[in-house]
């Protein structure tokens, strides 16, 4: 009798200088298209600014909301999911693929195999930052083009892995591969 299995993990992607940058640069553009709003519009039109005004605060409120950004793991019977999410509304699927149909996983290591990943096509990033301490990479097949993906599974994820990838999989020294038992499994 097999149990299906499954595993999730959201991560948050912390905001960097450009995404500071970004959450200045909006508010300033939105406050100088009211203001050039105001200044081109005949007083008789003002209903219709008020309109203008209202798109202007909205799109505002929503480009700085997308700035937001997470990514969200899923492992369902040998199956792993890693979709990108943006202002907690719009989701992208960046991954997805078999875990025994990856060519490797191992840690990462800024600097290590940069010069053997070059000749990969696509590269996903997703990740905290560069400063997290649990980063993982694999190479595997998505949508028909080989691609990297850095990410930061949890040990449950691990352990999954292990269980489908076998060898392919390399551990990070120290790092232990522990089951939690609270884990939902349904059986088939």
């Amino acid at each position: 009798m097999e149990f299906a299995q499954f595993i999730e993990k959201i991560v948050i992607k912390r905001k960097d200088s450009k995404d500071y940058a970004m959450m200045a640069a909006i508010p300033v553009g939105a406050t100088l298209a009211i203001f050039a709003i105001l200044k081109i519009l005949p007083v008789s039109m003002m209903a219709f600014g008020a309109l203008l005004i209202g798109a202007v605060a909205y799109l505002m409120y929503y480009a700085v909301r997308m700035i937001y950004q997470e990514y969200e793991y899923a492992i369902t019977v040998g199956e792993l999911d890693i979709d990108s999410i943006r202002g907690q509304r719009k989701r992208v699927r960046v991954f997805n693929g078999q875990l025994s149909n990856i060519e490797e996983m191992g840690p990462y290591y800024p600097g290590d195999n940069m010069s053997k990943w070059d000749s990969i096509p696509v590269k996903v990033e997703a990740i905290s930052d560069y400063k997290a301490k649990d980063i993982y990479y694999f190479i595997g097949s998505y949508k028909g083009k080989r691609t990297l993906v850095l990410f930061q599974p949890s040990h449950e994820m691990l352990a999954a892995c292990r269980k489908y990838m076998g060898r392919k999989l390399t551990m990070r020294p120290g790092d232990e591969i522990l089951v939690s038992s609270n884990r939902e499994t349904i059986e088939d």
